[in-house]
């Protein structure tokens, strides 16, 4: 009777540990996958902002171009995938993968592991 008492609790404990283990990795993945999302958004916002302000003191298409690239340079491991720079706006679009435990390994999860966002600001005229 004793050792189907013990049986018990430590098949208990089993899946509570393994429970816990899955819920901790879920928690992981998923705040990776949002810090990810949040960081490159500010990576993109400070890399259009560059370009205002470079616009603002020169006026020259080739120097906001060059304050985006100095912008994104700052910012790890993310890739710029466009830089357009004309008809009185400019457009950044750049990408990174989340550091993520499993997440990668799941396909529908794989769009939100690989993120790219784009942003768009108006020239001052």
């Amino acid at each position: 009777m004793a050792s189907q008492r013990g049986d018990v609790i430590l098949n208990w404990l089993l899946k509570l540990v393994v429970g816990l283990t899955v819920a901790g990795v879920v928690l992981i993945d998923a705040g990776a996958i949002g810090i990810n999302a949040l960081q490159l958004q500010d990576a993109a916002d400070q890399a259009v902002h560059a370009a205002v302000t470079s616009w603002r003191a020169d006026r020259s298409s080739d120097d906001a171009r060059r304050a985006v690239l100095d912008s994104i340079a700052e910012q790890p491991a993310v890739a710029l995938l466009e830089l357009a720079v004309g008809d009185g706006r400019v457009t950044v679009t750049v990408s990174r993968p989340a550091r993520v435990l499993v997440a990668h390994r799941i396909g529908p999860l794989t769009r939100y592991v690989e993120r790219t966002v784009s942003k768009t600001s108006a020239l001052p005229g």
